[in-house]
């Protein structure tokens, strides 16, 4: 891969191919030790497909189901905490807060 990342996409791209089940801890910790903010956004786009790509077949070929999204009191899945570490809100407008949105009413009299 060329460009600016992609030694770290291709090595990112090495780890996806040998996934295994319970390696998460291990793809997390390569997410997290980079910067992401500094990769565009179609570019993190196309490494969350690859990873939902991956996962989902990883769990279907071991018979599970593709998805196992977490309720709200259970604790994230490494798809979903990737997805955040991908796209957090480091950038966003000051007042954003991540994982709620905040609604505004205004009355007149």
């Amino acid at each position: 891969m060329n460009g600016t990342h992609g030694s770290v996409i291709a090595r990112l791209m090495e780890i996806l191919h040998a996934l295994e089940l319970g390696s998460g801890p291990t793809l997390i910790e390569f997410i997290k030790a980079r910067n992401w903010q500094a990769v565009d956004a179609k570019t993190r786009l196309v490494i969350l497909h690859e990873l939902n790509r991956t996962i989902t077949g990883l769990r279907t070929r071991n018979g599970l189901e593709p998805f196992n999204d977490p309720l709200w009191d259970e604790r994230e899945n490494v798809f979903r905490t990737i997805k955040a570490i991908l796209f957090s809100l480091q950038a966003a407008p000051t007042g954003a807060h991540a994982g709620h949105m905040t609604t505004t009413t205004t009355t007149t009299s």
